[in-house]
């Protein structure tokens, strides 16, 4: 099945609730509600937005940093991180300016292999459509939740 990863909405009294009790984070994957799944483009996305494997600037690091973690993280492990409103809203204002050709710019499969970028596709035709189908689903998603004043839950596994 491999690593995938989801954003899901949460309202301010939800963020409260999530740093005050991290365990609740898994019941959203169950609870429905506004989401967006990245499925396994979120390493590609990630490169794609910072140009490194595991780190890069704030805000565009957000797929793997940012946020208050739920729960501790040990190891390679990525635990869910909880976004609230005004962080949201800071994201937004960083993507709103990128558009497919920016990133379409940075793609360079070679790089993104030898840095062990998740899933090791990159040489497929495929591969870059597909990161930027799933990052204008992202893009749009983190737009709606800054619009409506949400916070937000990034989950991989």
């Amino acid at each position: 099945m491999g690593m995938t990863a989801s954003l899901y909405a949460v309202d301010e009294q939800q963020v409260d609730a999530l740093r005050s009790d991290p365990a609740q984070a898994f019941t959203l994957l169950s609870a429905g509600g506004a989401a967006v799944h990245l499925d396994k483009a979120w390493h590609g996305i990630h490169y794609l937005l910072t140009g490194t494997a595991w780190e890069g600037d704030e805000p565009l690091n957000f797929l793997l940093h940012g946020g208050e973690p739920l729960g501790d993280e040990e190891g390679d492990e990525l635990v869910p991180r909880v976004f609230d409103a005004d962080e949201v809203r800071r994201l937004d204002a960083a993507l709103a300016p990128l558009g497919a050709d920016p990133l379409r710019a940075r793609y360079d499969p070679r790089a993104m292999r030898e840095l062990d970028i998740y899933p090791d596709i990159w040489s497929e035709k495929e591969a870059l459509p597909f990161c930027l189908e799933r990052f204008g689903a992202l893009k749009d998603f983190v737009k709606e939740m800054a619009q409506e004043g949400r916070g937000m839950v990034i989950f991989a596994g």
